[in-house]
Parts: C-alpha cells; structure tokens; sequence
C-alpha cells in the first residue's frame, strides 16, 4: 500500500494523528457551515416563490378584470 502513510515510529503516528483529527474537526465545522447557508437558500426559496406566485395571481386578476370590461354580455 503505498498510498497509505507510513507509520514505523511513534513520531509518525502522533502526526497523523494530529493530522486526521484536525482535518475531522473542520470537516464538521464545514458541515454546520455549509447547513446554515442551504437552510438559508431553502427559506429565502420559499419567499421568492411566494413572491412569484403572488404577482401571477395578480396578473390573472387583472386580466379576468379586463376581459369582464370588454365582454359585450356585461
């Protein structure tokens, strides 16, 4: 395997040690990082689709409003 570290002193296991448990913690910092900021995206998702129905809603209003006005059976 000589992908995998060597680990033939305890100096080198200690590092690697270190190393991995620290790569760990900012793997789960990212984690939480990267969560916060989809939650974010997922709300302000939410609000731009209700946005975007709204003013479709208003759209069809005033069109249906329009077409009563021009209709020759008001």
């Amino acid at each position: 395997m000589a992908w995998f570290p060597r680990l033939e002193t305890v100096e080198s296991t200690h590092w690697w040690r270190n190393f991995y448990f620290g790569a760990s913690i900012i793997a789960l910092i990212m984690l939480g990082v990267f969560e916060v900021i989809s939650h974010r995206h997922s709300e302000r998702e939410g609000d731009l689709a209700a946005d975007q129905l709204a003013k479709a809603q208003q759209r069809y209003d005033t069109e249906i409003a329009q077409l009563h006005l021009t209709s020759p059976f008001a």
